[in-house]
């Protein structure tokens, strides 16, 4: 969905839309319409968001000898490596073939006119300040990164008020609607983690839920029904009313995490998801997400600005072939290294049984 948002952007009646400058109404079916489901990257990183607070969440509270000792150095490897590599990449192509603000092209690759420096180059890297668009992705690490430093706290809340765990999703809900309001980065996007967290400790209630819906005679129509309306409302802050668009936000976090709830236990949904072009897609996908928007832009300032139709026919299979060889080569070994760090930073527990006596 962020692959075939990025390679949408380079359009610039698309991109005018995106940024809220008013899309011509010949393509206002498929900007302010639920068919923006199609290319909701932002949204898209939501799911991103929340998945994430659920994968992390569940070995903690599922392993009584987890170590905080050996995820640190794990993790950060296992994000540091991939997206310094990332950087490298976009530099190098941005250092190839220049981006410059040049006539007719849309203002999404207007944005990406920006002065290369070792600063800029840096804060890429290291995330925890903030990008910009040599990479424009990054922006969704440097949340990951946070929330993954942080984990310690957001599983001792989650924990801790399992009781009101749903309360806490919706206060997390609430205080992003807040971040959006005024602008807030931390307060729009940290909170949407907690989502994540939340569920993990709700795993219970909702396999129970799950099996009441699959113990009615129609239950393929609900879950058909609550698939469609997800999908509906994932794109809410599109086609809503004005007057109703403050809540939007609302209404995509929940169905966000409506979308992570049915990859678990909707049938169909998990039939889906395990197909072998979404599984190998799936394998690929953070390496997708670090790599393909410079070879999209890359792609299109190699083109004249009235062929920009052309962009997504070359950039998006050489994206898919290019995010499976830095799979192979960057991010598959950064994983190895990452479970050798955690093995080679043994817990208390575990360095206490090797030096107990038999």
């Amino acid at each position: 969905m962020v692959l075939a948002h990025h390679s949408l952007l380079v359009f610039p009646d698309l991109a005018d839309g995106f940024y809220e400058q008013g899309a011509p109404e010949s393509i206002g079916w498929f900007v302010y319409s639920p068919l923006h489901t199609l290319w909701a990257g932002t949204e898209a990183v939501y799911v991103f968001f929340i998945l994430s607070g659920l994968v992390l969440t569940l070995p903690v509270i599922r392993r009584p000898a987890f170590s905080w000792r050996e995820y640190y150095p794990s993790r950060i490897i296992r994000l540091y490596l991939p997206v310094v590599a990332s950087v490298a990449f976009a530099l190098v192509l941005a250092l190839v073939v220049a981006r410059t603000d040049t006539p007719g092209i849309s203002e999404w690759l207007q944005r990406h006119d920006q002065p290369i420096t070792i600063g800029t180059t840096l804060r890429n890297a290291t995330l925890l300040t903030g990008t910009n668009n040599l990479n424009s992705p990054l922006w969704s690490l440097r949340w990951e990164v946070w929330f993954s430093l942080l984990l310690p706290v957001y599983i001792w809340i989650a924990v801790r008020f399992s009781r009101v765990g749903w309360p806490i999703a919706a206060v997390s809900v609430v205080l992003s609607l807040i971040g959006t309001v005024v602008d807030n980065g931390p307060l729009m996007f940290l909170p949407i983690f907690m989502i994540g967290c939340v569920i993990a400790t709700k795993l219970a209630d909702l396999a129970r839920l799950a099996k009441w819906v699959e113990e009615k005679r129609r239950s393929r129509v609900i879950w058909a029904t609550v698939l469609a309306i997800t999908l509906l409302g994932f794109s809410a802050r599109w086609w809503l009313p004005e007057t109703l668009s403050g809540t939007s936000t609302i209404v995509v976090l929940i169905c966000a995490a409506v979308v992570v709830g049915l990859a678990i236990y909707s049938p169909g949904v998990r039939s889906a998801l395990q197909l072998p072009f979404i599984q190998w897609s799936g394998l690929i996908s953070f390496s997708l997400y670090l790599t393909h928007e410079p070879i999209i832009v890359t792609t299109a300032f190699l083109l004249p600005s009235d062929m920009a139709w052309l962009v997504p026919i070359i950039a998006v299979p050489l994206a898919l072939v290019f995010a499976w060889l830095f799979y192979q080569f960057v991010e598959a070994p950064a994983h190895k290294l990452a479970r050798w760090a955690a093995r080679s930073r043994p817990s208390r527990q575990h360095a206490a049984s090797r030096t107990a006596p038999d």
